[in-house]
């Protein structure tokens, strides 16, 4: 019996058929897919070429690879893979090139090529890894700020607690004097961590400092300009908020309950650029002490401003209340 004979209609066919599923398959590809012949002119391309490339079929099959966009391809680093590298290998994983497109600009290609001997083709998949290479750097960028700030951060804390431990009658005294500026600091690096240390707002740093001392809410009037403190200012000015409310929660207006603080800020031209101005007030609290002396709290007002960011404060214990105006640059200029 004989076997039943193959027509070439019917060959034909299936190889239509094929081809047919074959591109078909390249066009979900999500990379870049090049088929060139073996004289490396384009037989076909998928979808996402056309796509990421902006180009068509009509400027892409049958011309030599180096020719497409106009001589954008024309690439010293693929022309070693192709006529250098890839004739002595069944295939290449993962060759990297870095080259500015006319109409891409400066793109990161990770290409992959194979070929394919009894075809006489070569299928070059293309990948841009722009992105990815541009959030390594930008990671290792943060990895390098935050050793950095880290090392910042751990000398605060150590002068805070010198300082405190030198103006603390007691071990206890320290105990409880200490927490509260650890505590400062640790919210302020928190938001810096979360905002990639590109800055803090200043309306939700004086909040974050006066919201565990006004419960209730409407005891601490805010008002002033949106205003994103660079990542020099956000420590010192966040510890000087504590200090100063803290100290109107244990002496002045937040120690009682009719009390009122009022926080002002604004900005102006200044020596290096851009200066804020914010005014602490507090009003129908206790008088403050005539003789408040010079603790830690009060020395660290005074001066932690103008020791980190070279600003000035001054502080006042009038009859109302406690006054304290500040000024300090946006941007200290060697950060």
């Amino acid at each position: 019996m004989k076997a039943p004979s193959v027509t070439n209609d019917t060959a034909d066919s299936s190889a239509t058929e094929a081809q047919i599923l074959a591109e078909a398959i390249i066009d979900t590809v999500r990379e870049s897919l090049l088929v060139l012949h073996a004289d490396l002119r384009v037989k076909s391309a998928n979808h996402s070429f056309y796509e990421s490339f902006q180009t068509d079929r009509a400027d892409t099959e049958g011309r030599l690879v180096y020719e497409l966009g106009g001589g954008q391809w024309d690439i010293p680093a693929l022309r070693r893979l192709l006529s250098d590298i890839l004739p002595n290998n069944g295939d290449l994983q993962g060759f990297e090139v870095d080259h500015t497109f006319a109409t891409l600009g400066r793109r990161v290609m990770l290409l992959n090529a194979r070929r394919i001997d009894h075809l006489q083709l070569v299928l070059l998949a293309i990948e841009d890894i722009t992105e990815r290479r541009r959030a390594e750097e930008r990671q290792k960028l943060m990895m390098a700020e935050l050793g950095h700030r880290m090392k910042n951060l751990l000398t605060i804390i150590q002068s805070i607690f010198e300082l405190a431990a030198a103006s603390s009658p007691s071990i206890e005294a320290l105990r409880t004097a200490f927490p509260g500026r650890l505590h400062a600091l640790v919210r302020t690096h928190d938001s810096l961590m979360k905002q990639e240390w590109a800055g803090t707002d200043l309306y939700e740093l004086v909040r974050q400092e006066s919201a565990p001392y006004d419960q209730d809410g409407g005891r601490v009037e805010l008002d002033g300009p949106p205003v994103t403190l660079d990542h020099s200012a956000s420590l010192p000015v966040a510890l000087l908020l504590h200090e100063l409310a803290s100290n109107a929660a244990k002496y002045g207006a937040l120690s009682v309950p009719q009390g009122r603080v009022s926080v002002r800020w604004a900005t102006d031209d200044g020596s290096g650029g851009r200066w804020v101005r914010l005014h602490w007030t507090e009003r129908d609290g206790p008088a403050p002490r005539t003789a408040p002396g010079r603790g830690f709290g009060t020395t660290l007002i005074e001066r932690s401003i103008a020791y980190e960011l070279g600003g000035e404060t001054a502080l006042n214990f009038a009859a109302a209340g406690v006054e304290c105006d500040v000024r300090f640059p946006l941007r200290r200029a060697s950060s």
